[in-house]
């Protein structure tokens, strides 16, 4: 997840702000895939508008590795020469990391550890079902380490396991673009670990093989192909010979492979995880090169209601699984029998957690992270 400022504060144009965009859509599409996690109470209710949004339903969660591209590129579109012309140090890159990602999840993490300390005491079971709340993994926790770094189960906020690996992410980000300088060998060191955890993927996948694991690998493809579509898209922006070319290869690139899904969902029953290739490798990539790209797009993008879902986008993220848990917890004891089956109910829970995003992004998240950036005198230069 990267911050919305720093675009803006990058270039103002349409189209980088329509990136704004496309990580807001992604966020409430995460938002809509965890959904699910009410049924953990009551099996019994069939899910809300199954049909209208059965693709949602099924693959939501790959929207976290169009979080990944995401933030690959705009890191690479910001950072990049900064880094590599040492124009930003370590501490001040790491401090403005800190000011974007540390406030909320501790918020989050607090409020989830104080709703499971009270369902402790009112002798509910922990939720959701599976995700770990022992002391070692609330130590995880405070620095953001808990998911991949040592472990890769689910604990407390589980959706911050990508934030989790977004940190290592940015880390080996600082380290190819300071050691790399040139930009021929940033970019083939960006493919090479967009490569390599792509083989780490497909090893721990067909083979059951724990090579890291597959939360570092995703994180690795998904943020090194951002990285890589970046670079490409830098090198049409001062050469405009071949671009037309690339952008309708992507675009051919992608439906060629959404065809071929769909092909082997006919023969093979569909197996969630080889739809992995097809959003990662493709789909994705496509999606924000010519949202970048393709004006139209961008200014379609651009309008100021999914600008400012975009700026919302880190706390529906991070505040949407604390507040299924608080629903579920007084449902469970004041006896209201929630119909979570209900199209008001779901359509309401959304409306809700965007609200509520709204007033953290605002109240909280903007405040913490000024306050934060003075204190250390690293608000950036415009």
């Amino acid at each position: 997840m990267t911050p919305s400022a720093d675009i803006r504060n990058y270039h103002s144009t349409q189209k980088y702000l329509a990136l704004d965009a496309i990580r807001g859509i992604a966020a409430v599409v995460v938002l809509m895939y965890h959904y699910w996690l009410f049924y953990c109470y009551n099996t019994s209710f069939a899910p809300p508008f199954h049909e209208q949004v059965y693709k949602i339903n099924r693959y939501g969660f790959f929207a976290v590795d169009l979080f990944f591209i995401l933030s690959g590129f705009i890191f690479c579109s910001i950072y990049g020469e900064k880094v590599s012309n040492q124009k930003i140090s370590l501490k001040e890159f790491s401090l403005l990391r800190f000011s974007r990602l540390y406030p909320l999840h501790w918020l989050t993490l607090i409020i989830i550890l104080v709703l499971q300390l009270f369902r402790n005491a009112a002798s509910l079971p922990d939720t959701p079902s599976g995700y770990s709340h022992s002391l070692f993994s609330f130590l995880l926790n405070i620095p953001l380490l808990q998911n991949g770094w040592v472990t890769t189960a689910y604990s407390f906020n589980g959706p911050a396991w990508s934030i989790s690996v977004e940190i290592m992410m940015y880390l080996l980000f600082f380290a190819v673009f300071f050691c790399g300088r040139t930009k021929k060998t940033i970019f083939f060191l960006c493919v090479f670990f967009a490569c390599l955890g792509s083989v780490i993927f497909f090893y721990n996948w067909k083979n059951g093989l724990h090579f890291i694991n597959l939360q570092v690998a995703r994180g690795l493809t998904g943020f090194f192909i951002g990285c890589v579509m970046a670079g490409i898209s830098s090198y049409f922006d001062k050469n405009k010979k071949y671009e037309l070319a690339f952008s309708i290869f992507l675009i051919l690139f992608a439906i060629s492979m959404m065809v071929l899904q769909n092909n082997l969902r006919n023969t093979q029953n569909d197996p969630i995880m080889d739809r992995y290739p097809m959003y990662v490798y493709a789909v994705f990539p496509a999606i924000i090169y010519i949202s970048v790209k393709i004006r139209v797009l961008s200014q379609i993008l651009s309008i100021r209601p999914l600008l400012h879902l975009g700026s919302m986008s880190y706390s529906i993220y991070l505040l949407h699984l604390p507040i299924i848990i608080l629903i579920t917890t007084a449902d469970e004891l004041l006896k209201l029998n929630i119909n979570y089956s209900n199209g008001w109910f779901y359509l309401s829970f959304i409306a809700f957690v965007i609200v509520l995003s709204y007033f953290s992004f605002n109240y909280f998240e903007k405040p913490m992270q000024s306050y934060i950036r003075r204190k250390f005198e690293i608000l950036p230069k415009r």
